[in-house]
């Protein structure tokens, strides 16, 4: 295991260790350094000029698969993949949907037309594109494992991190909204759904892919159907005890005042949007070869984690650092809209 103390990597650490498997961790030793100390670590860094770089790897032990989900400079990926190469049966990677090309069409599956990154493989350049790094890396376990190359595309993760915080695809826009006892704007269109995956269903396929040899890629999106933004956002509110009103307010009428979809309000995409697609993924793949999925509340709810329900807020929390309405911009336009409703 590549990292394995940092969201995702615990998980996958721990499916493994139920399932009975022997697991090495190969990191820096500073991120929740003191999780499964049973289990064996070697120490270095993917960047081979810090830290010793991947010596601890440059040896002739051999091992049945390494798991990696790296994320930045693909060619990070690119060294330990040909490191690895000849001494590793499978090379699971944790990728993203944001590597396909387009998300025009519905349905898209794992032979759809993807971002051509080889130019990239063995960059080191930190100002590349998300999803320029993620297919280039893609291309970079392809190249040296072949067939014996497993690519995991996720959609928004969620779960419980082992380090103590909520994952940020929840926990960045709308849990605070809800935990802040004020109404919330949310977009009444029954058209636009959402995807995700609780970081354990995507865990458990992992190891499952290891153990039964699955090659190639997966769209790892979940729930079996895709979600109504609507009912995500109830869930939500369920989950963190019905502190907040939602006001649903008509897609016109926020289009009309300039809100973007996605941007300002995060998950929202309509059915009429330019790339409807993106919240539309195929799972058929990965249904077919076993993926399953944790009770909806129940991932929402650890996301968010017990912790964080915990948190005194009243009135204005913060604002959120990435996309979204600033909380002045909501507030009026909620007024605008019981005004407008008469």
């Amino acid at each position: 295991m590549l990292g394995g103390t940092n969201f995702v990597g615990p998980h996958l650490v721990q499916a493994a260790l139920e399932r009975g498997h022997t697991v090495t961790l190969f990191n820096r030793g500073h991120t929740n350094p003191d999780l499964f100390p049973r289990v064996e670590r070697l120490k270095g860094d993917r960047y081979p000029d810090r830290n010793h770089g991947l010596s601890a790897l440059e040896t002739t032990r051999t091992w049945d698969a390494v798991i990696d989900t790296w994320q930045a400079e693909p060619g990070c990926v690119d060294l330990t993949a040909r490191l690895l190469a000849h001494r590793t049966e499978r090379y699971v990677y944790v990728s993203s949907i944001a590597t396909y090309r387009s998300f025009r069409g519905i349905g898209i599956t794992e032979t759809g037309p993807m971002i051509d990154a080889k130019e990239h493989i063995a960059s080191f350049d930190g100002s590349l594109d998300y999803r320029v790094r993620k297919r280039a890396a893609e291309q970079a376990v392809e190249r040296s494992f072949g067939g014996a190359a497993t690519l995991l595309r996720c959609t928004s993760i969620v779960g419980f991190h082992r380090g103590g915080a909520a994952s940020e695809q929840v926990a960045g826009y709308w849990v605070p909204r809800f935990l802040a006892r004020e109404p919330l704007l949310a977009p009444d269109d029954p058209t636009a759904v959402i995807q995700l995956i609780d970081v354990r269903d995507m865990a458990e396929f992992a190891i499952r892919a290891i153990e039964q040899d699955f090659g190639g890629a997966y769209n790892m999106v979940g729930p079996e159907k895709p979600l109504p933004l609507r009912d995500y956002l109830l869930a939500l509110n369920q989950a963190t005890g019905h502190r907040s009103q939602i006001v649903w307010v008509a897609p016109a009428f926020l289009l009309e005042r300039g809100v973007r979809p996605f941007d300002d309000v995060p998950n929202w995409i309509p059915a009429d949007d330019p790339e409807p697609g993106f919240y539309r993924i195929s799972n058929s793949k990965s249904l077919a070869h076993g993926l399953r999925y944790w009770p909806l509340l129940k991932s929402i709810s650890d996301a968010i984690g017990a912790e964080l329900l915990q948190v005194p807020v009243d009135g204005i929390a913060s604002e959120p650092e990435g996309p979204g309405l600033r909380r002045a911009r909501e507030r009026e336009l909620i007024e605008e809209w019981v005004a407008h409703q008469g």
